[in-house]
C-alpha cells in the first residue's frame, strides 16, 4: 500500500508587521479546507495551516517531515489559497527578472525554495501541487463572476500582493530574501528526482480572482470533481477545469524533475500508483 500526505494552506490575511498591510481576502481558508475535504475522501494523511499558522517555519517543517516520510510510489499534495506576489530576482535565475512568491503569514515563500524543497524528495515520489493564487503559472466566470469578491465594491478581488507592497516589503528585507536566495542551490530543477506535477489558478501574468466563500479556481475544481464522479487523467482535470474559467484565468499545467507518464495518466488524488493500481484490478479478477 502506498502512502499519501497532504498538506493545505489558506491565509485570509498576512501580517501588517511584515507586509505593511493585513493584506485580506475573503476564500483562503474556505478553499483549504475544502481541498482537505477532498484529501480526506481519498484517504490522504491531511494537515490544515490556516492564515497565522500558516507560516514559512510550520510549512517547511511540513515539507522536512513530508520528504522523510514518503518513499517511491508515495504521494504529497500541497495545496496553497492566498496571496502571490512577483519580486525582483536577485540571481538572474529567472528569464523574466522575476522571482514568483507565496505570501505566508510571517514572510514571502520564494519560489526556488519550492524548487529546493522538491530536491529533497526521493525518486519515484509523487507531488500534486494546487495553488490558488495570481503568478502561479510556475510556482512548481458566467457562474464564477458572480462568486468573485468585491469588499461590497462591486470590484473583484484579486489574490495579488499589490506590487508596491511586495517591492517595499522585499526591499525592506532585502537581506533575508537575498541570504534565502544565495543559500539555495541555483539549479535546482536539474536535481529533481520526485515528479512534480502543478496545475496553478493561472499563468504567471495572470491574476486569480478570490471570492466570499471559495476562490475562482478552487470553486471550478470542487465541481469538476463532483465528490469523486470525476473520471479521466490530469491533463483531463486541467481541461475541464480551464472550459469553467473566464479568459482572463487560465490554470497552467506543468510536470518539473522526472518525468511520470502513469502518474499524469491517473485519476486525480489516486494515492496507488498507475501500475501497482492496475496489478490490483488483475488481482482481484483472478
Amino acid at each position: 500500500m502506498s502512502k499519501g500526505i497532504s498538506i493545505h494552506i489558506g491565509l485570509n490575511a498576512i501580517d501588517p508587521m511584515h507586509y505593511g498591510t493585513n493584506g485580506v481576502l475573503g476564500g483562503c481558508e474556505n478553499d483549504a479546507r475544502a481541498m482537505q475535504a477532498i484529501a480526506k475522501a481519498c484517504n490522504f494523511s491531511t494537515s490544515v495551516l490556516l492564515t497565522r499558522d500558516a507560516t514559512s517555519f510550520h510549512l517547511l517543517s511540513a515539507f522536512y517531515r513530508a520528504a522523510q516520510d514518503l518513499e517511491s510510489g508515495d504521494i504529497l499534495l500541497l495545496t496553497y489559497a492566498g496571496h502571490g506576489a512577483q519580486v525582483r530576482d536577485l540571481t538572474g535565475d529567472e528569464p523574466d527578472g522575476l522571482d514568483e512568491t507565496w505570501c505566508l503569514y510571517d514572510r514571502m515563500l520564494l519560489d526556488d525554495e519550492l524548487y529546493n524543497m522538491w530536491s529533497r524528495f526521493k525518486a519515484g515520489v509523487r507531488i500534486f501541487v494546487l495553488p490558488d493564487t495570481c503568478h502561479s503559472g510556475t510556482a512548481t466566470r458566467g457562474l464564477l463572476f458572480t462568486l468573485a469578491g468585491n469588499n461590497g465594491t462591486g470590484q473583484p478581488v484579486y489574490r495579488s500582493l499589490d506590487p508596491h507592497i511586495a517591492s517595499n516589503t522585499f526591499n525592506r528585507f532585502q537581506h533575508l530574501y537575498s541570504g534565502l536566495k544565495y543559500h539555495i542551490a541555483r539549479d535546482i530543477e536539474s536535481q529533481v528526482d520526485a515528479s512534480v506535477l502543478l496545475i496553478s489558478a493561472c499563468q504567471d501574468q495572470q491574476l486569480a480572482y478570490d471570492g466570499p466563500v471559495d476562490g475562482a479556481f478552487t470553486t471550478k475544481l470542487v465541481e469538476v470533481w463532483n465528490e469523486g464522479a470525476f473520471r479521466g487523467s490530469y491533463k483531463d482535470f486541467h481541461r475541464q477545469i480551464c472550459a469553467g474559467m473566464p479568459a482572463e484565468q487560465t490554470p497552467n499545467y506543468l510536470l518539473v524533475g522526472a518525468a511520470n507518464a502513469d502518474f499524469e495518466s491517473q485519476q486525480p488524488f489516486s494515492i496507488e500508483p498507475a501500475a501497482r493500481a492496475a496489478q490490483g484490478r488483475q488481482m482481484k479478477v483472478k
